[in-house]
């Protein structure tokens, strides 16, 4: 009997064509905002086949969360320094920095919109929530719960929905103008809740 192989069928994919692709993605939601950034633009800014991108992304909405909000990169990390306050502020600063780049503002009323009826887009935004502000708030609010500065009953997932939500808001209906005091404004509401 003759062992099947695990190898995947055909060519394997260029990342070149992958990194060119969102490259692109990310320019035209600058230059064109996000109703006019089309398949169609992005493979030809990208100089790629349209069935390149659907091979890689089934639609414009998930091309543009993976370009505005690529793995690798939007991971918030905190080095805790061991006091509530600071690690907050540390990390809605990342939060803001991160809804504050210009693809980013350019994508979210669109994204947005489109994750109403698109199932794959609201796990895609779900996941990479968790993943990056869920996580690390829960890693955080363990540590300052060990060191008595975090009531009880305060949860990081409504935590996060505080920060995202209010980051969402902000750039879709006023953009990202005075971020600065928002990141401050932000850190203190979510530390008053983290004490009570």
């Amino acid at each position: 009997m003759v062992a099947e192989s695990k190898a995947p069928l055909g060519r394997p994919r260029d990342p070149r064509v992958d990194a060119a692709a969102l490259r692109a993605t990310r320019e035209l939601l600058c230059e064109l905002g996000y109703a006019d950034t089309t398949i169609d633009r992005i493979a030809r800014r990208a100089r790629v086949s349209r069935t390149a991108i659907y091979r890689r992304w089934p639609s414009k909405a998930l091309i543009v969360h993976e370009a505005v909000f690529p793995p690798a990169d939007n991971r918030l990390h905190v080095a805790a320094c061991g006091n509530l306050e600071t690690d907050l502020r540390e990390l809605v600063t990342g939060a803001v920095a991160l809804f504050g780049r210009p693809e980013v503002v350019a994508a979210l009323p669109g994204l947005m919109a489109d994750a109403a009826a698109d199932e794959r887009l609201r796990q895609a935004f779900r996941a990479g929530l968790e993943a990056s502000a869920g996580n690390e708030l829960a890693r955080l609010l363990d540590e300052a719960r060990s060191r008595g500065e975090v009531r009880s009953g305060v949860t990081a997932g409504t935590l996060m929905h505080l920060v995202a939500g209010t980051l969402l808001v902000r750039a879709v209906a006023w953009g990202t103008d005075e971020l600065d005091p928002l990141a401050d404004e932000l850190s203190d509401l979510l530390l008053h809740a983290c004490r009570g």
